[in-house]
């Protein structure tokens, strides 16, 4: 059970072990380190994405931080794993390095609207938002080919 951590001159440091014996017993030594902490902030933002209806929808940001910064996604305020995961969840989320991305898969109607990526660390908070809208397959479809036919 550590006691109390004594700091000299910010980078070092020692142990006290306060036990009924020997109070003032020196138990280990070392140098401290201290990073300091920087908000998140996005490098690159969310892009307002559209898509026909079955289709994949990939949101993809760049975020730094430190310490490196959580990412979490909503969807109309809710997150996007909580919100869905009764309905059968079709979120996938890819996280490599400062790059983060949300892939809504076989996107349907309901999934539409606004989409909010959180970062946070120790250092602060930071959300952008894009929309995603998704056009149904069918009407999609039928008016290209009448576009085409009226040409």
């Amino acid at each position: 059970l550590i006691e109390s951590v004594l700091i000299i001159l910010s980078s070092l440091f020692l142990l006290l072990n306060s036990n009924h014996y020997n109070p003032e017993e020196v138990t280990s030594c070392g140098k401290l380190k201290v990073l300091p902490s920087f908000e998140p902030l996005f490098t690159r933002k969310l892009d307002v994405l559209e898509v026909i209806e079955g289709r994949n929808a990939r949101f993809d940001c760049k975020v730094s931080g430190t310490p490196a910064p959580k990412v979490i996604w909503s969807h109309f305020g809710k997150f996007v794993l909580l919100s869905r995961i009764e309905k059968g969840c079709h979120f996938t989320f890819v996280y490599d390095d400062n790059e983060c991305s949300l892939v809504v898969l076989n996107a349907r109607p309901e999934d539409s609207g606004v989409y909010t990526c959180t970062a946070r660390n120790l250092a602060g908070s930071v959300s952008c938002k894009a929309e995603l809208t998704i056009h149904e397959g069918k009407r999609s479809l039928l008016s290209e080919e009448g576009d085409e036919e009226e040409s």
